[in-house]
């Protein structure tokens, strides 16, 4: 099981992202003014890393180019399925992805 991962909440802010390696696989912190969630960024086609597009507001997989939106849902190509949902929470002032 991979460890947590804690980030200072000011590090992400409203609208912003932050990378991060959770385990030993990229992932993403991102925060809208609702809510902050957490997604692998292996694509679940053949685990290549996908790229976040600022501008598009979506994830691209260069490998066969996938395409997910900003939430992990699949938008296009041969992904079978969304990017995976990790755990978050705030607590205080820090996210902490995954579980303790």
């Amino acid at each position: 099981a991979a460890k947590p991962v804690e980030v200072p909440l000011d590090k992400v802010p409203v609208g912003g992202v932050k990378e991060i390696v959770y385990g030993d696989k990229p992932a993403i912190i991102m925060r809208s003014a609702e809510a902050v969630y957490a997604l692998s960024r292996m694509c679940t086609h053949l685990a290549c890393t996908v790229a976040w597009q600022p501008a598009q507001k979506e994830f691209h997989c260069p490998c066969h180019e996938g395409r997910y939106d900003q939430f992990g849902n699949v938008l296009s190509g041969p992904p079978p399925a969304p990017l995976e949902q990790l755990p978050v929470k705030v607590e205080g002032n820090k996210i902490v992805v995954g579980n303790a």
